[in-house]
C-alpha cells in the first residue's frame, strides 16, 4: 500500500514539474532500479534486467501498440 502511494506521489510531482516524457521515464527506471535493492539477492539480478529498457525502446513499442 505505502509502495503504491510513493509511485502516486511520484507521477504527481514529475506531471506537475512539466517533465519530458523522457526525464519521467527515466525517473521511474531509477525508482524501480532503488526497488531492486530491497528484494532477495536471488531476485535482484532478474530485477534489475526489467529495468535495462532504454526510453527509446520504451517509446517505439508504445507507438506500435499504438497502431
Amino acid at each position: 500500500m505505502t509502495k503504491n502511494f510513493l509511485f502516486a506521489g511520484l507521477l504527481l510531482v514529475i506531471a506537475m514539474s512539466a517533465c519530458s516524457s523522457r526525464q519521467a521515464y527515466e525517473a521511474m527506471q531509477t525508482r524501480e532500479r532503488n526497488e531492486c535493492l530491497t528484494v532477495p539477492e536471488s531476485q535482484y539480478q532478474e530485477c534489475m534486467e526489467r529495468t535495462t529498457r532504454s526510453y527509446d525502446e520504451f517509446s517505439r513499442e508504445r507507438e506500435n501498440l499504438k497502431k
